[in-house]
């Protein structure tokens, strides 16, 4: 059979044709030939129509669901700083974002980068708590008196992969 399917299509190039339009010759193997009005659907445009349906619907499907995942994520913050007020009215109360705090318990109990949520830190604010005895009292009024006075720095440390430690 592949034979003779072989030998139609190689018979298609030796028969000529004469173009009604401008009358130049051509070979059938050039044309395209095709019915006038509405095309009869075959399996193959059938599956292509089904494939074009379902592309569609996933493209609706995965706007839909970009869609809820913001939805849920601004309702999680939402509910997260709600819960961070009852669990922790002391600087939630003071109006800072909880996605730019961040614990370090000692000696300062927070470190938080205002405005970091939002993609630009505006100020940096230690939070502590009371201290419980002389040292830590001692330790955070040292602190205090460190950043009043501008005693501070800001240094990027690089780990490379052998364990060495370097400022950049």
């Amino acid at each position: 059979m592949a034979d003779g399917l072989d030998k139609t299509f190689g018979e298609l190039g030796h028969i000529l044709g004469v173009c009604p339009c401008c009358g130049d010759l051509f070979y059938l193997s050039e044309t395209r030939p095709y019915l006038a009005g509405k095309q009869p659907h075959s399996v193959v445009d059938q599956i292509r129509a089904a494939e074009q349906r379902l592309e569609r619907a996933e493209e609706k499907l995965a706007e839909m669901e970009a869609d809820l995942r913001e939805q849920a994520a601004v309702a999680g913050l939402r509910t997260a700083k709600k819960l961070l007020k009852k669990i922790d009215p002391v600087f939630s109360g003071a109006g800072y974002d909880p996605h730019d705090v961040k614990v370090i318990f000692h000696p300062v109990t927070y470190v938080v980068f205002n405005g970091m949520s939002q993609g630009k830190v505006r100020d940096i604010v230690l939070l502590a708590k009371n201290p419980e005895d002389k040292a830590s009292e001692k330790i955070q009024a040292s602190i205090g008196k460190a950043v009043r006075s501008g005693n501070f720095e800001f240094k990027t440390l690089h780990v490379d992969n052998d364990g060495k430690v370097a400022h950049r």
